[in-house]
């Protein structure tokens, strides 16, 4: 009987392994997982597709090879607070690939507790962000570029809300209140 039981406890548990590697493997988000010092010990291959790096060289602290120069230092610091001082890890910041091309992620990771509360390890996803960091600057684009024209015209324009709430004025018309006494109206 004990032989038996033992046996259906192997088999749930290569079930479990099954479903939970077939689950990281297909994921749409990269996910990774490091030790207790925060060293990577394992990426899935989307992480490896969007960093352009293989698992072995992300081991370690390899991983911030592919975190842009510019980005590095402010990664680097919320990663040693969620280490040191269980601060939430949750920055944006961009991947370099070896090719040079950049990919912006959203980053999450948060520590695997055993039994006690104590930290085992740290798991991570990253989600590919790009598509809105490019919509966000395009949009930034278009409303200075807006924004321009509204202040080069000589006609004041003025736009409120329902409440009246003023929600935008351009220069003629910030001129016009000042002149008549109104700044800020």
């Amino acid at each position: 009987v004990l032989f038996l039981a033992r046996k259906e406890l192997e088999r749930e548990l290569r079930r479990q392994a099954h479903f939970t590697g077939t689950l990281v493997g297909s994921a749409p988000v990269g996910i990774f997982a490091t030790d207790t010092t925060g060293a990577c010990i394992f990426v899935n291959a989307k992480w490896r597709e969007l960093t352009g790096l293989s698992g072995e060289a992300a081991h370690g602290d390899g991983w911030l090879e592919a975190v842009h120069p510019d980005d590095r230092p402010h990664v680097e610091q919320a990663w040693d607070a969620l280490v040191h001082d269980d601060v939430p890890f949750s920055p944006e910041y961009r991947f370099r690939r070896p090719d040079e091309s950049v990919v912006w992620v959203a980053c999450r990771a948060v520590a695997l507790r055993d039994e006690g509360g104590d930290a085992e390890g740290y798991l991570g996803t990253v989600l590919d962000v790009s598509q809105r960091r490019v919509a966000e600057a395009e949009r930034e684009r278009l409303l200075a570029q807006s924004r321009a024209v509204l202040d080069a015209a000589t006609d004041g324009i003025l736009m409120t809300d329902l409440s009246g709430e003023v929600l935008f004025s351009n220069a003629a018309m910030d001129a016009f209140w000042s002149d008549v006494g109104l700044a800020g109206a």
